[in-house]
C-alpha cells in the first residue's frame, strides 16, 4: 500500500486544492537543522520566523518532500511541541476537504482514510468558524491557554512553524525512491511594504477592496457590526451577528477596544503601522512597528483575512454583501457585564472582573 498525505494549497481568494507528497521513506538523508526525538520517532525543525500556514507547509516541503507541518495524536506529543514554542505555531490539522468544511483532518492521514476521531486539544471556545480552515497551537505565556488549539484563517502571518519528518518505516514502491527527490522550489514572495495611516477604522480593508469601491461600500453596510469598521468612526448597530463575517467584524471591534484598555502601555487606537498588502500577501511588518501599532495591525489583519475568505466562499458573481436585517440590541444592563480584557491582539477575551481575573494573559475564575 502506498502511504501518502494530502497537501492542500490555499489560494488567497479560493479554496483548498489537493496534491500529494510522499512520507514514510525511512530516515536517511535528513535535511540540515532537523533534530531527532526518540520518544516520538521524528525529526523536527522549529521555524522562528512568523508566516502563514501555507508558507510554513511549503517551506517544510522545500526542506524535504517527506517533511510537513507537525501532527499531534497524543497529549504527550502536544506537551512536547508546546514546550518549544515561543509563539503560536501552525498545526498540520485543518478543514482540508472543501466538500465537508465542518470536519477536520490531519495532513498525515492517508488519502480517503476518513477524518480524525482521535486526540484533539481545542481551547474551550474553539473551533468557532468554518471560514477558519487552518489551526494553530497557542504558544502565549498564559498557562491556562498555552498548548490549546485554535482554528484560524490560513493567511494569518502570525504563526511560527514546526516541520517534522516521521520515521516509521512504511513501505514505498520503487517508483518513488528517495533518489528521485525533485529540486527544492523557492517560496520567496514579492514584498511591498507601506505605512498604513488613519485615525479610525480598519486600514487593511481599504487595500483589500481597493479595486471595488462598491463592494467595500456594501461591506460597510453589512450586518450589525461591519459598519463600525469604516474610517468614519461609525457606531455599530449592535445586536446578534448575522453570519461569520458579522462575527468577525464584532471581534475586530472587541480587539480594537481591548488594545486601548491595555495595562502595560497606553494605546490611543489611532497608531500607524507598517504592513505588506499585495494580491498574494497581507501581513504586518512586526519588527518595524511599535507595540500599539503592531496590536492595531494584528486586529486589522485578522478581519481583512476573514473578509477575503468569506467573500471567496460566496456563490454570487457580484459578491453582493448588503442585507436588510433587524439588529436587535440587548435591552437593559447585564447582571455581569464583561468590563475587562484578557489576552493579546488579535486573540482577546472579555470578562467580568467580579467573576474572573487575568494572569499572564490567561483567565482564571475567582
Amino acid at each position: 500500500m502506498k502511504h501518502t498525505f494530502a497537501l492542500y494549497t490555499l489560494n488567497l481568494l479560493g479554496g483548498f486544492q489537493s496534491i500529494h507528497a510522499k512520507i514514510g521513506k525511512g530516515c536517511k538523508n535528513i535535511p540540515e537543522g532537523y533534530v531527532y526525538n526518540s520518544t516520538f520517532d521524528i525529526y523536527f525543525k522549529y521555524i522562528e520566523k512568523q508566516d502563514t500556514w501555507m508558507v510554513h507547509e511549503e517551506n517544510c516541503q522545500n526542506h524535504d518532500e517527506r517533511s510537513h507541518l507537525v501532527t499531534i495524536q497524543t497529549e504527550e506529543k502536544n506537551t512536547f511541541i508546546t514546550s518549544m514554542l515561543t509563539g503560536h505555531a501552525a498545526l498540520g490539522f485543518g478543514r482540508l476537504d472543501r466538500d465537508h468544511p465542518e470536519k477536520f483532518s490531519w495532513l498525515s492521514e492517508e488519502e480517503n482514510a476518513g477524518y480524525t476521531t482521535g486526540f484533539t486539544n481545542w481551547y474551550k471556545t474553539e473551533p468557532n468558524s468554518e471560514d477558519q480552515k487552518c489551526s494553530l497551537v497557542y504558544g502565549g505565556r498564559g498557562k491556562h491557554r498555552r498548548g490549546f488549539w485554535h482554528d484560524v484563517v490560513c493567511d494569518w502571518a502570525g504563526m511560527h512553524g514546526v516541520c517534522e519528518i516521521q520515521c516509521e518505516p512504511w513501505p514505498v514502491d520503487e517508483e518513488h525512491d528517495s533518489s528521485s527527490k525533485p529540486e527544492a522550489q523557492t517560496s520567496e514572495k514579492r514584498s511591498d511594504r507601506a505605512a498604513f495611516t488613519g485615525i479610525h477604522g480598519n486600514l487593511f480593508l481599504e487595500k483589500v477592496f481597493a479595486s471595488d469601491q462598491a463592494l467595500l461600500d456594501s461591506f460597510y453596510e453589512h450586518g450589525c457590526w461591519c459598519g463600525a469598521t469604516n474610517t468614519q468612526h461609525t457606531k455599530p448597530k449592535k445586536g446578534k451577528p448575522i453570519n461569520e463575517l458579522d462575527f468577525a467584524c464584532r471581534d475586530w471591534l472587541t480587539c480594537t477596544n481591548c488594545n486601548k484598555a491595555r495595562d502595560d502601555v497606553y494605546c490611543s487606537g489611532q497608531e500607524d503601522y507598517e504592513a505588506t498588502a499585495t494580491d498574494d500577501e497581507l501581513s504586518c511588518v512586526t519588527q518595524n512597528n511599535l507595540p500599539c501599532g503592531e496590536a492595531r495591525c494584528q486586529c486589522d489583519l485578522l478581519l481583512a483575512l476573514n473578509a477575503k475568505q468569506f467573500i471567496a466562499s460566496l456563490d454570487s458573481e457580484t459578491l453582493e454583501l448588503t442585507e436588510v436585517v433587524d439588529c436587535v440590541r440587548h435591552q437593559g444592563p447585564s447582571e455581569h457585564p464583561k468590563n475587562r480584557c484578557c489576552g493579546a491582539a488579535p486573540f482577546y477575551e472579555k470578562f467580568n472582573d467580579q467573576q474572573a481575573q487575568c494572569i499572564g494573559n490567561e483567565l482564571q475564575e475567582l
